[in-house]
């Protein structure tokens, strides 16, 4: 039977269905055979539509008796090969041939060149068009199990069967009750073997013949299964071309000639050729412009490094040049040699930059035959440029002419609406987003993608970054930095504007890390933290393939440099030569990326979350990307086997601009426009705001005339089509609107833009004001243009700092803390039924309980050595009544009686006094209410003692119950329960004016904030410092640098380079001091860091210089600089050499803590206690005296404390000394006489000889009370 139709039986598709390709025929087995059938119906009609404009090479069929004519000559337009139309629509749509048919529900006169679409069922319909001898009719069911029944029927009557794909099977016979399609080919071809083998043509993807074969059911079978060139040896069986060779081929295609006596396979031929002989194909050299392909292709792989077709490759300027001069030399070519001269000259540049671009000549012919079967075609007159050129007369467009027109295409204009005309239901339609695309359709592409990665890892990427982006030079899914310089090369211009736009976007990001952890006090003895970590590996995809998105790489990569995370990984599709843009290379680059994974889609975002071979895997994944790229993140992100986050949900790009009378219309129009043009998808409104007819049609005359001058004039207009105008009366009517449609970006050109900020509740990104328009925030301004569409703005934030850490939270709790919340936890535990829950409260409280204690204990942990006796207990209430007042009595009171050792007698009463002192922080009062208290009492006696008159009681009552309230104390607690103020203070005063800081000797820095005139000057002094530094006049540079602290105190800057210069002049102990006052200023200023690793590690002290260098690294990020780490290197293994050396803390150069020879259990030595009271008189201390509590927060204290409780020899040794005894005295008896309350340790301290007697009795490896510098 002779036929125009390449293959007896057309698969059809369901694109609104279920995922179709999990089942049946795969989306690569539809494109070997070539066929292909749709129904399109209005709600379906942009699936169809897109899927055509996707897949030109296949040959489609598509029941369009739904649609209207306008969109029946879109899908021709768009590339179907036949569309099946009504009875009343045929006569206006036969000019265009044998591409339409007729969708047939009754007999008729006359069919259509295209043939008639009948539906099974019809019997009688099917005979009269078969003895009509109608050809070619199609025989149609959408029931899969009717499968058999059309095939039987078909054959019968000669029809063509279409059936679904769901129905078919590649394999030899019909399996699992699906029908075997080399079957259905086999019966249908006609051989003259009695072996029933039929000839098969091999050719290339152009056409040319490579060789003749031979083909079996079984041969197509595996062929089609394998999607390689399979034939039937007439001796040796199944022959599998290139299995021992490597000669292999891709299948591309299979299809009969219109006798069906021969088969027909297109393929690319990979390896030497096709012949078994030295040769291409079986019937010699390849030649033309075939032949012009493979050596070029050849070339670019192994051109020699300065030959000409080398410079060609990687010189676009050069090939330019010369495109555009064979063009024009072929234009003034006159005989017929020279124009065949000169067009193969122009054939081979211009096929010189298709290879270097990846393109094939097969991709050439498909746009050739697309363009072949266009429907609609514009005027084609040459551009302006030149046309000009060659003297034709080129007519200025003016507006009636751009009317006119826009009479023919339509003119480009959103619909219009006044708010207040309409119902709201009716405002939520007009504000509804365009539909997208059936999800069940998306994921029936992404699932089976997922998978094979997932199965196959690297060798599935390459596959589907080979098959989408033809990218089939790629042997590696990965290029890993550093990146060659050769791969970044870019021109200044592109560089420093990649540049600022990174500096932007970093300082913006920076901004908003969290200086401190967030710590609340919830209850008394309960502390609630939460603190930030950044997440350890993330994604980012970038959209590309042709096109150039540096900016979406800085806008994702930025922020993951800033926030810390340890591994960057970036995802971008190559083009079609392997290769990615150097824009983006410069940027994973610049932001630290580890690798860049070459491939889009499904497959980049599915290796990125479970990880190959090649493709770490990563924990959270973030970038915007087409509706595969977010069903794919979706998916993933509820895989628990993944484990991975997405940043959020994607939808098409959408602007919302409010306008009111004094905005432009032409920078209404371009914002308008600056959206359009991204999709056909996308949606733009506009909300103005009492403008009138006149103001209206200025916005609309702007966008139209700005529309049609643009490239990408087709998608603006169908964006603007389902894109609307809403007149509103007000700024907060229009707000409303915005806040409820939830815009990407929201850009207010209005008067006062700034206030209107206040009322946007749901945008992704504002942009205020009419010097603001979008696109520098999609570049260059510092925001993040990775942002929530489709009304996800409600819900989602756009990327920023927060999208590349983690919030991790804390509890800890005292045991007084514990038993605060103890009951209502072992309650709710209750109400839930949750018994392991209760019982882990309550046997805590049991143990406290059993041994006597009632909760008021320090953070430190509870050990069996705090175990109270009998015996000690007796012992204490044998004692005299104490003084209610004594932090002894105190102690007594609520049973916390440390264990002295099991031999040893129990310490006496005045030891017990002093380890009180050092274990204050047990007290109930948290430091602010001892503070608020100590201020009371400050009020109080300021009454008394004459200072106030009996004129301010009043006043001073109102503070003291405000204070009191605020702070929850007691006012009549306030001079027993908290220490001198004034006491206090005359301490803090003594100890700062004995304070050795480097930094006190510069000027008294003033209390206003510098003047512009100050800080200049500042600078000016800072510059000269620097100046000296370069002549190594340390001493010049001190002095220029401290000049400039008095100017602006505390600037960070200023003091890291006075740390140098004191460095540089072996002053390490004042470097150390402004080092240390820097990183306090200013955390991320990491040269502070730097140069405080230097003053502590000069000083000795190596532990501390490297925990310095750590946080600076910290803050510098991606590992820290160089320097950085070498110094933290050298810090570490001194620290590694002292600690293997068992070296003593006097080989420290700061009193540190325990751990010195000798003595009992390790005391520190008690000069470091005076440190913590106020700096000391060595070092760089100087902070204000801290109540005891905060003191014993310290675990060297705690320690300290349990050592002195448990060793009674040691405290009856110290209570020899009279001053000690003494002081004990008067804490044991709560303080009495001038200054009552706490004495005043730190000058106690200070006393050379107990110092002394301290370290000798406690084993402490200090320097004594003046060399204390503690870190």
């Amino acid at each position: 039977m002779e036929t125009t139709i390449p293959l007896p039986l057309i698969p059809s598709l369901d694109l609104a269905s279920k995922p179709y390709f999990e089942t049946g025929l795969s989306r690569v087995q539809f494109k070997h055979l070539g066929l292909i059938f749709f129904v399109a119906k209005p709600e379906t009609f942009d699936l169809v539509f897109d899927f055509l404009k996707g897949h030109t090479a296949v040959r489609s069929y598509v029941n369009a008796a739904a649609l209207e004519e306008s969109d029946i000559l879109s899908l021709l337009d768009a590339g179907a090969r036949c569309v099946f139309v009504k009875e009343e629509q045929v006569a206006s749509l036969e000019k265009y041939g044998d591409r339409i048919g007729l969708a047939a529900t009754s007999a008729v006169s006359k069919v259509p060149a295209g043939g008639a679409l009948i539906g099974l069922g019809d019997a009688a319909l099917v005979k009269s068009f078969v003895d009509q001898k109608t050809t070619p009719v199609f025989l149609v069911t959408p029931d899969e199990s009717k499968a058999q029944e059309v095939v039987a029927i078909a054959q019968e009557s000669g029809a063509v069967p279409i059936m679904p794909a769901t129905a078919l099977t590649m394999e030899n016979k019909d399996t699992d009750g699906k029908l075997s399609v080399p079957a259905i080919i086999g019966s249908q071809w006609a051989s003259d073997r009695a072996d029933k083998l039929i000839p098969t043509v091999v050719t290339d993807e152009r056409g040319v013949a490579l060789g003749l074969v031979y083909s079996s059911q079984e041969s197509l079978s595996e062929s089609l299964k394998t999607s390689t060139g399979v034939y039937q040896s007439r001796k040796r069986g199944l022959w599998y071309k290139g299995a021992s060779s490597g000669d292999v081929q891709e299948l591309v295609r299979v299809s009969l000639d219109c006798d069906q006596d021969c088969l027909k396979f297109v393929v690319r031929q990979k390896g030497r050729g096709f012949c078994h002989l030295p040769q291409p194909t079986c019937f010699g050299e390849l030649g033309g412009i075939s032949k012009l392909e493979k050596t070029l292709q050849s070339r670019k792989i192994s051109a020699p490094e300065g030959s000409y077709t080398a410079r060609l490759f990687s010189d676009e300027k050069l090939l330019r040049a010369k495109i555009m001069e064979e063009a024009e030399e072929l234009c003034d070519a006159k005989t017929k040699e020279d124009i065949a001269f000169e067009a193969a000259d122009l054939i081979y540049f211009a096929l010189t930059k298709a290879v270097a671009a990846g393109v094939t000549l097969e991709d050439i012919e498909t746009s050739l035959d697309a363009k072949s079967v266009k429907v609609k075609r514009r005027q084609g007159d040459a551009k302006g440029q030149w046309a000009a050129k060659e003297g034709i007369a080129v007519k200025e467009v003016k507006k009636e002419e751009v009317k006119k027109e826009a009479a023919k295409d339509g003119p480009i204009l959103m619909k219009r609406y006044d708010a207040s005309q309409i119902s709201e239901k009716e405002l939520q339609d007009v504000l509804q987003r365009p539909s997208q695309k059936s999800n069940e359709m998306i994921m029936g592409i992404v699932n089976p993608i997922i998978k094979a990665v997932r199965t196959r890892g690297d060798a599935a990427v390459l596959e589907y970054t080979h098959k989408f982006e033809k990218a089939t030079s790629l042997t590696s899914p990965v290029l890993r930095a550093p990146f060659p310089q050769s791969m970044m090369n870019l021109p200044q211009e592109t560089i420093d504007a990649i540049d600022i736009s990174f500096e932007n976007i970093r300082k913006f990001h920076a901004a908003q890390k969290e200086d401190k952890p967030l710590e609340v006090e919830t209850m008394p003895g309960i502390i609630c933290s939460r603190f930030v970590r950044p997440i350890e590996r993330v994604g980012l995809y970038v959209p590309g393939g042709t096109a150039v998105l540096p900016s979406t790489a800085l806008m994702l990569g930025v922020p993951a440099m800033v926030a810390g995370c340890k591994r960057i990984v970036m995802a971008t599709p190559p083009r079609a030569d392997g290769s990615i843009t150097p824009e983006v290379i410069y940027a994973a680059h610049k932001v630290g990326a580890e690798c860049i994974v070459l491939a889009g889609g499904a497959q980049a975002v599915a290796a990125m979350a479970y990880g190959t071979e090649s493709v770490p895997k990563v924990d959270k994944i973030l970038g915007p990307g087409n509706q595969f790229v977010t069903a794919a993140k979706m998916h993933v992100s509820n895989d628990t086997n993944a484990g991975v986050s997405i940043d959020m949900p994607a939808g098409p790009s959408e602007v919302l601009v409010v306008a009111d009378k004094s905005s432009n219309p032409a920078f209404v129009a371009s914002d308008l426009l600056s959206q359009a043009e991204h999709g056909v998808d996308s949606q733009v409104i506009l909300i103005a705001i009492d403008l009138s007819e006149t103001e209206l049609k200025a916005i609309e005359d702007a966008l139209h005339e700005q529309a049609v001058a643009l490239p990408r004039v087709d998608i603006v207009r169908g964006a603007i089509a389902h894109s609307v105008t809403l007149v509103v009366g007000s700024l907060e009517e229009a707000m409303r609107l915005s806040n409820d449609y939830a815009p990407e970006h929201l850009i207010l050109q209005i008067k006062d833009a700034a206030a209107a900020v206040d009322l946007v509740e749901n945008a992704g990104s504002v942009f205020v004001g009419e010097w603001t328009p979008e696109s520098v925030g999609d570049y260059s301004a510092g925001v993040n243009h990775s942002l929530p569409t489709y009304g996800y703005a409600k819900q989602y934030s756009g990327v920023n700092l927060g999208s590349y850490v983690k919030h991790i939270t804390s509890s800890n709790l005292t045991a007084q803390g514990l038993r605060n919340v103890g009951g209502a936890v072992m309650q709710l535990a209750k109400v839930e039924e949750l018994e392991a829950h209760r019982r882990a409260v309550g046997i805590r409280l049991k143990w406290m309980d059993e041994r006597g204690l009632s909760g008021l204990f320090s953070r430190t942990s509870l050990s069996v050595a705090w175990k109270p006796s009998t015996t000690h207990v007796r012992h204490h209430d044998s004692l005299a009544p104490p003084n209610p007042n004594s932090l002894a009595h105190t102690f007594t009171k609520h049973k916390l009686h440390p264990s002295p050792s099991p031999t040893s007698p129990p310490p006496n009463p005045t030891a017990y006094t002093l380890a009180s002192l050092l274990v204050a922080n047990m007290a109930t009062q948290t430091t602010k209410q001892r503070l608020a208290l100590s201020i009371i009492d400050f009020l109080n006696t300021s009454l008394k003692d004459g200072t106030l008159t009996a004129d301010d009681a009043e006043s001073i009552e109102v503070a003291t119950n405000c204070i009191s309230e605020a702070f929850n104390v007691t006012p009549s607690g306030a001079s027993t329960e908290s220490q001198s103020l004034l006491q206090v203070y005359s301490v803090y005063e003594n100890l700062r004016s004995k304070t050795a800081a480097a930094s006190a000797a510069a000027p008294a820095p003033s209390t206003a904030a510098p003047t512009d005139d100050e800080k200049k000057q500042a600078e000016q002094l800072k510059s000269r410092g620097n100046s000296a530094m370069a002549t190594k006049d340390y001493a010049s540079a001190i002095d220029l640098y401290t000049q400039a602290l008095a100017l602006v105190p505390g600037n960070p800057i200023f003091l890291s380079n006075r740390a140098a210069a004191f460095s540089a002049s072996k002053d390490h102990e004042s470097a150390r001091a402004d080092a240390e006052a820097s990183v306090a200023a200013d955390p991320k200023y990491t040269k502070a860091w730097s140069r405080l690793g230097l003053a502590r590690f000069a000083l000795g002290d190596a532990k501390g210089s490297m925990e310095a260098y750590e946080k600076g690294i910290e803050y510098e990020g991606n590992g820290g600089s160089e320097a950085m780490r070498r110094g933290f290197e050298t810090a570490k293994k001194k620290t590694e050499q002292e600690a293997l050396s068992g070296g003593d803390d006097d080989e420290l150069p700061s009193a540190r803590g325990a751990g010195g020879a000798g003595g009992a259990g390790g005391m520190p030595d008690l000069s470091s206690l005076a440190g913590m009271f106020g700096g000391g008189a060595g070092g760089a201390g100087g902070g204000g005296m801290p109540d005891l509590s905060s003191i014993m927060s310290n675990p060297m204290f705690a320690s300290m404390a349990q050592n002195l409780m448990s060793n009674p020899e040691m405290m009856n040794n110290l209570m020899s000394n009279p001053q000690l005894r003494d002081m004990a005295s008067r804490f044991g008896g709560g303080g009495g006489g001038e200054g009552a309350g706490t004495p005043d340790l730190a000058s106690l301290m200070q006393d050379p000889s107990i110092a002394e007697m301290a370290r000798n009795m406690m084993g402490g490896a200090g320097r004594g009370a003046g060399g204390g510098a503690g870190n």
